[in-house]
């Protein structure tokens, strides 16, 4: 199954950490590429370095690009390209479950290309391999190519009456 997670609400990255467990559960491979999440410690993380430890069939890749990247930026593309690499080299190894958090984003900086998404989508198709795509910004015409997409959608939000990040809700 392609698996999307998009939308301005809160959520997408929790909920394929949902898939994580689910997929551990039953012994399942996983793996997980995270991009735009900066080199800042999170909690989410230090979770899944913690579950690198505890099995065998979990691996976690990060690739940081700074969120607040200037669109013109060429090491924000050199990173989201080492990221699909990344990501077609994984697939070819067959595991159940292949998890891109963040990548989304990518379209909105304009460093991912429509057609670099559509690639790795064919790919894990091809080899049966479930893939999850996270963030903001999916392109409605590349529905066609997922069999689940899922819109957070915000209705509140705390941060807009001046509240900041917190700690073991936010990263």
């Amino acid at each position: 199954m392609i698996i999307v997670f998009t939308g301005n609400g809160k959520g997408k990255s929790s909920a394929s950490l949902g898939l994580i467990i689910r997929a551990l559960g039953w012994e399942k491979d996983v793996v997980v590429i995270r991009c735009f999440k900066g080199n800042w410690e999170t909690g989410e993380a230090k979770f899944l370095r913690d579950l690198e430890k505890r099995y065998k069939n979990f691996k976690m890749y990060d690739f940081p690009i700074d969120r607040w990247l200037n669109k013109a930026d060429n090491e924000g593309r050199k990173i989201i390209e080492m990221a699909i690499d990344k990501a077609h080299e994984l697939i070819l190894k067959l595991p159940f479950l292949v998890i891109i958090d963040e990548i989304i984003l990518g379209f909105k900086f304009g460093i991912l290309l429509e057609e670099e998404v559509i690639g790795i989508i064919d790919q894990a198709k091809d080899k049966g391999v479930n893939l999850v795509l996270t963030g903001r910004g999916w392109p409605s015409k590349l529905n066609k190519f997922a069999d689940i997409i899922t819109e957070m959608k915000e209705v509140k939000h705390i941060y807009k009456k001046g509240v900041t990040a917190v700690k073991g809700i936010d990263y």
